[in-house]
């Protein structure tokens, strides 16, 4: 099965805000929120052959170890 480049950036930029959201619904669910979400997108690198497909996997993952929950509003 072939996938295009903007099919995989897409996906992974998917699993990103996913994982964002989880987060700011759960935020003590921190840590265990991105385990899951890295190991998703591992599991999405073993099926890729080419360098240029795993750095997309690779730039998600290190997006997903930035994430914070969001503060609440004050107001």
């Amino acid at each position: 099965m072939l996938i295009s480049a903007k099919t995989l950036a897409d996906t992974c930029d998917y699993l990103v805000n996913s994982c964002r959201r989880d987060i700011n619904r759960a935020p003590d669910e921190l840590e265990r929120c991105k385990a899951r979400y890295r190991e998703n997108l591992r599991g999405l690198s073993l099926l890729l052959i080419g360098r240029r497909e795993k750095s997309h996997v690779e730039n998600a993952i290190k997006q997903i170890e930035t994430i914070q929950p969001r503060r609440a509003k004050h107001g």
